[in-house]
């Protein structure tokens, strides 16, 4: 007689057997699967949804590491407990996110910057102005906590790796920043011929002053971790960068009055 082969198994039949047999213990493994670690610039206490809170957290600590590119939306997601559908629900695209990042970024750190030479009257004035200046940018720049240099991050990346929307960036966020610190420097003399600065010294002290910040903000570790010598602490390594940017000021530029 002929015998008609039985189908063999499927390769999943013991497993599925196994969690009809014994679903307490299967639930068991499946719960023991450690929750992912909020990301570290979360903030507790908002209205938004948890998602797009959550998304942004991640994408303003992954775009400030990696740029644009290094930051893909996966790692974002993962990093977020999210998926990229929310994304999307919230944002449209990357680029939507990380227009999104860098707005609220630049809105709260930089906002502080664009109104400290409205106060000048005098020389006096003119440099607290300009010490002012400087201890917020190494605040910013040079701490080596994450939501204090975050904006700092986010900038050295867009000169080093410009993402699609530079041009936007560089026109609502930097330029202002830049026209604000040369309002500074247009308010000064040279201290060897008393002559006011032109247009190309300004930019010159703009971009030199500028490469000085973004230097200490791509730093890996912070400057002072870097540099100072042993048993100084970083309150007092910023203190003595913001005299040393002063003192490099002071000695060629002075108050024009």
């Amino acid at each position: 007689m002929l015998t008609i082969p039985q189908e063999a198994p499927k390769a999943d039949a013991p497993v599925k057997a196994l969690k009809r047999a014994r679903p307490a213990e299967a639930k068991k493994v499946t719960t023991k699967k450690a929750a992912a670690k909020p990301p570290r610039l979360l903030k507790d206490a908002s209205r938004e949804p948890y998602g797009r809170r959550a998304l942004l957290a991640a994408a303003t600590e992954l775009f400030a590491a990696g740029g644009y590119e290094g930051a893909s939306l996966h790692d974002i997601c993962a990093l977020a407990g999210t998926n990229i559908a929310l994304v999307k629900y919230h944002f449209g695209s990357k680029e939507g996110l990380y227009e999104a990042v860098v707005e609220a970024v630049y809105e709260e750190r930089l906002s502080g910057f664009l109104d400290i030479a409205a106060g000048v009257h005098d020389a006096a004035s003119w440099q607290a102005a300009v010490r002012r200046w400087f201890e917020r940018v190494i605040d910013i720049t040079g701490n080596p906590d994450l939501p204090r240099n975050v904006a700092a991050r986010l900038g050295a990346r867009e000169f080093a790796a410009p993402s699609p929307l530079n041009r936007k960036v560089m026109r609502r966020f930097y330029h202002p920043l830049r026209d604000a610190f040369a309002a500074l420097v247009q308010m000064a003399v040279s201290v060897e011929d008393g002559m006011p600065l032109d247009e190309l010294q300004t930019r010159l002290w703009n971009s030199t002053l500028g490469a000085v910040s973004f230097s200490h903000a791509v730093a890996s570790s912070s400057w002072a971790e870097l540099y100072a010598p042993k048993g100084v602490t970083h309150r007092e390594w910023a203190a003595a960068e913001v005299d040393w940017l002063c003192r490099l000021v002071f000695s060629q530029l002075k108050y024009r009055e």
